[in-house]
C-alpha cells in the first residue's frame, strides 16, 4: 500500500521532452490521478511527435490485486492487449514494474520505471522482443504543470 501512497503524492499533470526507440524527439504528457479514495492510481500517458503524430498512448491502472500484491495493468497503442506487470522494485524515488524474464531472449519482456522526483516524474520503457536484445528504449523526465 505504501507504493500507492507515494504515487498519490504525485497526482497531477506533467510534461516534458523525450526520445523514443527510433531516436525521434517527442513531447510527453502524463496525468496521474488517485481513484476510489487512493485504492488505485490511474495514469494517462501520451507521446506526440513534433507534427502531433501519436507515437504512444496508454491508460494504466496501478492497484493491489486480490491477494494484496501491487500490480500495474497497462493498455497502450503499441501492444496487442492489456499487460499485467508485477512490482519488481520499490526504491526511494523509483518504482519498476515488469513482465517476463529480461534474460530470456526467446520471449517478450518489458519494464516500466516511474521516477518520483521533486515536482518531476520520470517515465521510462525498457523492452526486448523475442529473439532481440533487451535494452532501454524510451523515456523522459516531465515537470509538473503549476
Amino acid at each position: 500500500m505504501e507504493v500507492l501512497h507515494k504515487l498519490v503524492e504525485f497526482c497531477g499533470t506533467y510534461r516534458g521532452k523525450g526520445i523514443n526507440h527510433e531516436n525521434e524527439d517527442f513531447i510527453g504528457e502524463i496525468i496521474i490521478a488517485s481513484i476510489l479514495d487512493g485504492k488505485g492510481i490511474e495514469i494517462l500517458y501520451e507521446a506526440l511527435g513534433k507534427d502531433k503524430t501519436v507515437f504512444h498512448k496508454e491508460k494504466t491502472l496501478i492497484a493491489t490485486d486480490f491477494f494484496g500484491k501491487v500490480k500495474m495493468w497497462n493498455l497502450n497503442s503499441n501492444s496487442p492487449g492489456m499487460t499485467e506487470l508485477e512490482l519488481r522494485s520499490d526504491e526511494n524515488v523509483s518504482l519498476v514494474f515488469g513482465i517476463g524474464d529480461i534474460e530470456d531472449k526467446n520471449s517478450f519482456r518489458e519494464e516500466i520505471k516511474i521516477e518520483l522526483l521533486n515536482n518531476k516524474v520520470g517515465y521510462h520503457y525498457s523492452w526486448g522482443m523475442p529473439g532481440g536484445e533487451y535494452s532501454y528504449r524510451s523515456g523522459l523526465i516531465m515537470e509538473k504543470d503549476m
